[in-house]
């Protein structure tokens, strides 16, 4: 049940971003800011301390890739989820005021998490990809993919092995 385990760690650092993220976006707007601008400028003040915690709480694993591939995957999840949360703050603000907003904000956010989630999961902070190596080249490139850690061993070790028993029908040993 480690994806329930992820997922309460993952809200717990959610909260801690949506506040921070909301009550940057307040008072930036509190002080004349223009709405895109200002909740560019409130994700980045919550990306900071979550992808942190995100990375070292919630999804910390060994064999994750580097820091380098983890921050490039999360800029990249972080814009599009910053550029569809600016479109919808200036829409809403366009036709029902700055101060609905305010209120609107956690909202969207909460329901931005909910991908994020599940991307990060999967994307940001995943386990590093298998290398190839001389045993699995015995499976199909589809396999590879499937496979990892012991399911792969053991198949390996189950093709090796048949390969071996049709040396040996052959008249060839398998050392041979």
């Amino acid at each position: 049940m480690r994806i329930l385990a992820d997922g309460l760690r993952f809200s717990l650092v959610g909260a801690a971003q949506v506040a921070i993220d909301s009550m940057t976006y307040i008072v930036l707007t509190q002080f004349g800011l223009e709405t895109g601008i200002a909740n560019v400028c409130a994700r980045c003040a919550g990306a900071m301390l979550g992808f942190w915690l995100n990375g070292v709480v919630t999804f910390c694993r060994d064999g994750q890739p580097r820091l380098r591939m983890r921050l490039a995957r999360y800029l990249i999840l972080w814009t599009v989820l910053t550029f569809a949360s600016t479109v919808s703050l200036i829409e809403i603000a366009a036709s029902n005021g700055l101060a609905s907003t305010w209120w609107c904000k956690p909202l969207i956010e909460i329901t931005l998490g909910v991908g994020s989630f599940i991307l990060s999961r999967h994307w940001v902070y995943r386990r590093r990809p298998m290398r190839s190596s001389p045993q699995l080249l015995l499976l199909d490139p589809d396999q590879q993919i499937r496979h990892s850690g012991q399911a792969a061993k053991q198949t390996c070790t189950w093709r090796r092995s048949v390969r071996r028993a049709g040396h040996e029908r052959n008249g060839r040993r398998s050392g041979s």
